[in-house]
């Protein structure tokens, strides 16, 4: 018997079953919309109710501490002497998952109900949307609310475990890690060593105050693509970044065909931000055949030439309601290439009014096809995050003494690739899919509110039964199924 009266459940009874990604948020960013919430209390409901005892591993980005409200403080970022970029202290995290639980109090019955039956254990690793668990506050809320959920404190069946790879003491041949620490642009280090172990996390101390690191990816997000999300709900939902930076950022279809002012300026606004954070300029992250300053000025003072000239106006009226101003009219600045960057940058910040100004493109604006004037980027934009993953993967069977890999962060399912005993579960969100006979979608219609269809979801979990510890299966769950 246990602590609680409880009869002991063997390890080697239990049932593994892995998810990751579910990104659940709290505000107008959060992509955690209604029906996939109930899809996942039904699936909670559904486990708990097992015969044999249940391990249930959410491995990473179970949270969406980025995107949840509060974001929009300058107060949530900071940067050390040397450079280094910095986010949220443990007071900001707090508030970031008080506001998550008020908007998704299901999602915490529906895990206090799976912990309330005494056989099951939750283990939760970190991810890098919610390296917020390396907090001690945090994390003590976090068992405090599944404790009441649960009906009474559940002890060790909670595991919140702050290491890089969880090895089920069940099933010690299964590698279980969120897999971020192989992408350069989601990864964490600081002075040259990996920060991301219970013994080593990823906070770093500046002015007395302990504040989280924040990869390439987590700046992405504060610094650019919330604000853009605001505006195009499922910008974010093109997964992965190699992906979205190859859709967004177009080619010859956005600079030859009279772009409108959103696209040149919403691609401007990226390229620059890229460029800012790896400390390069435009040319050296544009590869050869790329555009340059001289071509977006030229696509975005075309398009302003079409604009009535009230609305012009009140567009300048606009930008000085927020001070900025400009020492003579906006096509003449974009005429010359030193002044064009400084306006192109204060449209990219304030996107927001372009897109109450300006018309929407047309269709075929997010075009990938290669050819003459494609934007192209260095290696470290369009890495396939999979491709490394699955490389990692084979090299932890062959060398780590693994039997079993199951990772996550891509949003891409990958289910035995080229016969490895490898498996990534997904995304439990929506993300863009395309079937390989059908041309890739190229429409900023894609992004906008009304293209739920585009994003459809597929909820995907890994299940090792312990019967075979070394066979793992990648299953699709459908509520009454």
């Amino acid at each position: 018997m246990d602590a609680d009266g409880n009869k002991n459940v063997r390890d080697d009874a239990r049932t593994l079953i892995v998810i990751s990604d579910l990104h659940i948020g709290a505000g107008a960013l959060d992509d955690f919309d209604v029906p996939i919430e109930l899809e996942f209390t039904v699936f909670i409901g559904d486990i708990s109710q097992r015969a044999a005892p249940v391990e249930l591993v959410i491995n990473g980005d179970f949270l969406e501490f980025v995107q949840a409200i509060p974001w929009e403080d300058a107060a949530l970022r900071s940067v050390t002497p040397e450079g280094q970029q910095l986010c949220f202290t443990q007071t900001q995290s707090v508030a970031k998952l008080e506001s998550i639980i008020r908007h998704h109090p299901n999602v915490f019955k529906a895990l206090g109900w799976f912990l309330a039956k005494p056989a099951n254990r939750l283990v939760i690793l970190p991810g890098n949307h919610d390296a917020d668990l390396f907090w001690p506050d945090v994390r003590a809320r976090l068992r405090a609310i599944l404790d009441e959920t649960a009906g009474g404190p559940v002890g060790d069946r909670l595991v919140l475990h702050l290491d890089r790879v969880y090895r089920p003491p069940q099933m010690p041949g299964v590698w279980i890690e969120h897999g971020h620490q192989y992408d350069t642009n989601n990864r964490f280090y600081f002075d040259d060593g990996e920060c991301w172990s219970d013994a080593k996390p990823p906070i770093v101390q500046i002015d007395g105050t302990g504040r989280l690191l924040a990869c390439v990816g987590t700046q992405f997000l504060c610094d650019y693509l919330n604000k853009l999300d605001e505006t195009h709900p499922f910008v974010d939902n093109v997964k992965p970044f190699s992906k979205f930076v190859k859709m967004f950022l177009v080619g010859s279809a956005l600079f030859r065909f009279g772009t409108p002012v959103r696209a040149a300026i919403a691609a401007w606004g990226i390229l620059r931000f890229l460029a800012t954070l790896r400390q390069q300029s435009l040319g050296a992250l544009l590869s050869e055949g790329g555009r340059d300053v001289p071509s977006v000025a030229e696509a975005v003072r075309d398009a302003w030439k079409e604009l009535p000239e009230p609305q012009q106006d009140a567009f300048v009226n606009a930008l000085e309601c927020r001070g900025i101003e400009f020492v003579m009219p906006i096509p003449d600045l974009l005429s010359h290439e030193a002044s064009a960057a400084a306006v192109l940058d204060s449209m990219a910040e304030n996107f927001d009014l372009v897109v109450a100004f300006f018309p929407p493109p047309p269709e075929g604006l997010l075009s990938i096809e290669g050819g003459d004037g494609t934007l192209g980027f260095v290696v470290d934009f369009v890495a396939d995050e999979s491709k490394a993953l699955r490389e990692a993967a084979e090299n932890l069977l062959r060398h780590a003494g693994a039997k079993v890999v199951i990772m996550g962060h891509t949003h891409e399912p990958q289910d035995h690739p080229a016969g490895l005993n490898y498996i990534n579960t997904g995304s439990w969100t929506r993300y863009l899919r395309v079937a390989e006979q059908q041309v890739e979608p190229s429409s900023w219609s894609l992004l906008a509110p009304g293209a739920i269809e585009h994003f459809p979801y597929r909820l995907l979990f890994a299940e090792i039964v312990a019967a075979a510890p070394d066979s793992v299966r990648l299953n699709e769950w459908k509520a009454g199924s």
